[in-house]
């Protein structure tokens, strides 16, 4: 009975110098910003014909009212 206490409070101190270890190491990873790939900030958007569901076409530049226009793009998670 004794050993197996010991062996989870090996195990449970392996997993805590585990988690500090990760949390040291933590700040020393780039942020995501470094990485990403996309469009350049402050890129003009261009200009997009798109076809609503009854089938009437937009374009981007009839979509935008007094306050702007928001899109939003969805990355597929399947990439």
């Amino acid at each position: 009975m004794r050993d197996a206490v010991q062996g989870e409070e090996t195990v449970l101190t392996r997993c805590i110098q585990l988690l500090v270890f990760a949390l040291l190491i933590m700040p020393l990873t780039s942020p995501a910003d470094d990485w990403a790939v996309g469009i350049p900030e402050g890129t003009p958007f261009p200009n997009v014909n798109a076809v609503d569901q009854s089938g009437q076409t937009w374009s981007n530049k009839e979509l935008i009212g007094e306050n702007g226009l928001v899109l939003f793009f969805v990355r597929s998670s399947d990439w």
